[in-house]
């Protein structure tokens, strides 16, 4: 039953008691009209704060700095296996190995809620996570000094995956303390933080792309091992600004046995608006991951992109996706969500789609046209970061938010592997895979494969809008759903059952990669 709109009184100045009709900025609180913004207070005690000041800066610097260290392991790795001329399925695994420890995110949520470390719950966990990602930084930039012959591209493989987890573990317990400052933001500016801490992540994942191109810019072993210098020297950088430059109470809750934990994160799962969150990320991540590898491919090829030009490209989208949190702010933080989340199937699949078909059809094949639509790409991209934090903040408790976060940072990164994998071996197994010498022939036949491929897989893309269903309207629609939602043990079950599989399910599909 629909609820209607409730009728409430201005008290935000003292001796105020004008009836909302006869306000200037009049809003309803909750239903199927909007909300008074200006009605509710923070979710979390504390007073809002200031990530440019010395006492949280720390957290935008560790976010930003996980993204670079994170994007130039990537980068690295891979300039180094081209180096020792390892096969393309090697390097795909290595990049699938280094990318899969984002699954573990909510053991790493789990922990740090029920385990507080030397007082804290948070902080501690950033410092150990950027203590390992330092130890194996250094192991990769010692062994990259030893003779060509003898670097083991396993053993390189294996200290770079151990590597990306430090940085996960610092990523997810940075993570989890912006939700716990954001919940301390008014409720008329909350989500201020969360878009200045994700145009800090873009930035650190840009700076990586280029300090990487730069470092291998002559693809020698002298210049592999200055990247795994800066490597090195950039974990340096987090640990020391977490220790001075953040400010985090020290824990008023004594450690949780695993028997309690589990109990809390059962009561989590049952809430109905933590099921329609995660309804909502779950069908948003699945269906904007699809990939066409091959498609894609062909269009560079078409287009005469030199590896400097696909760079060029990347570093578009990091621009505009921070131009799309930036928007966020300006124009989309008090409106109703769908307005704005909506715009990332648009821009994933619309934009990717028109530059599939022109230049199949020879009817446009030029460089600028294709970094214009990187620009499309790229804002979908900058929405789709924000698009799980920002609900997320709203359904938070207090006590759990390691176990919620977490839990949703598994379950984009299940699903983004099982879709992407699925979306390939699909058009594999449909006889649409594209053989070099077909892109080279660049004949009718291959021209129609690369728009059916691009038509069907992005229109799929589309789907992803079918999640908005379960986004509530804006801010109080979510803190009223999470009041009075109620419980379902039956959708809580769904929801373990489906992560188990999700897990299961990813864990074969790495397993059969890698052996």
């Amino acid at each position: 039953m629909p609820l209607e709109p409730v009728k409430v009184t201005i008290e935000d100045q003292p001796g105020s008691s004008r009836s909302l009709d006869d306000h200037h900025n009049a809003r309803y609180v909750a239903g199927s009209q909007f909300f008074n913004h200006r009605r509710a207070g923070a979710i979390r005690n504390g007073g809002p704060v200031k990530l440019f000041s010395s006492d949280y800066c720390g957290v935008l610097i560790s976010g930003a700095f996980s993204s670079l260290v994170y994007q130039m392991l990537r980068d690295c790795l891979q300039y180094l296996l081209v180096y020792l001329q390892v096969s393309a399925e090697t390097r795909t695994t290595a990049e699938r190995l280094v990318e899969s420890t984002a699954i573990f995110g909510f053991v790493i949520g789990y922990l740090s809620d029920c385990t507080p470390i030397l007082g804290y719950h948070r902080k501690t966990y950033m410092l150990l996570g950027w203590a390992w990602a330092c130890m194996l930084s250094l192991a990769m930039l010692i062994h990259t000094q030893a003779d060509d012959k003898v670097m083991s591209t396993y053993i390189f493989i294996g200290f770079a995956a151990m590597a990306s987890f430090g940085t996960m573990i610092a990523y997810v317990a940075c993570e989890i303390y912006l939700v716990e400052l954001s919940q301390q933001e008014t409720i008329e500016e909350r989500g201020t933080i969360v878009a200045m801490y994700t145009i800090a992540r873009i930035t650190g994942q840009a700076s990586g792309r280029v300090m990487s191109r730069i470092m291998n810019a002559s693809n020698t072993i002298g210049s592999i091992r200055w990247g795994f210098v800066a490597l090195f020297a950039f974990s340096l950088i987090p640990p020391l600004c977490v220790i001075n430059f953040l400010e985090e109470p020290l824990a008023t809750r004594p450690a949780m046995s695993w028997k309690l934990g589990s109990r809390q994160f059962w009561q989590i799962v049952q809430q109905r608006v933590v099921r329609y969150i995660i309804t909502f990320i779950c069908v948003y991540s699945a269906f904007s991951n699809i990939r066409m590898k091959d498609a894609d491919n062909a269009i560079v090829s078409w287009l005469a992109l030199q590896p400097s030009g696909e760079f060029m490209g990347r570093v578009v989208r990091d621009l505009a996706g921070i131009t799309a949190s930036a928007i966020w702010v300006v124009w989309f933080l008090n409106r109703p969500w769908v307005q704005f989340f909506a715009v990332g199937p648009l821009f994933n699949a619309f934009p990717a789609a028109l530059l599939a078909i022109l230049v199949a059809t020879h009817s446009l094949r030029a460089q600028w046209f294709y970094y214009g639509m990187q620009i499309f790409g790229g804002v979908a991209e900058g929405v789709f970061r924000l698009a799980y934090l920002i609900p997320l903040v709203e359904i938070c408790d207090i006590g759990s938010e390691g176990q919620t976060v977490g839990m949703v940072l598994s379950f984009d990164k299940l699903l983004a592997t099982i879709t992407r994998t699925i979306s390939s071996e699909a058009f594999l197994s449909a006889n649409w895979s594209l053989t070099p010498s077909l892109v080279n022939a660049d004949n009718a036949n291959a021209h129609n494969k690369v728009v059916v491929m691009t038509s069907v897989g992005n229109g799929l893309k589309l789907l992803a809008l079918l999640g908005l269903i379960f986004l509530p309207t804006q801010k109080l629609d979510a803190q009223q759903l999470r009041a009075y939602g109620g419980f379902s043990s039956i959708g809580g079950a769904v929801i373990i059952v489906f992560f188990v599989v999700c897990f299961v399910s990813v864990t074969v599909l790495n397993l059969t990669v890698y052996f």
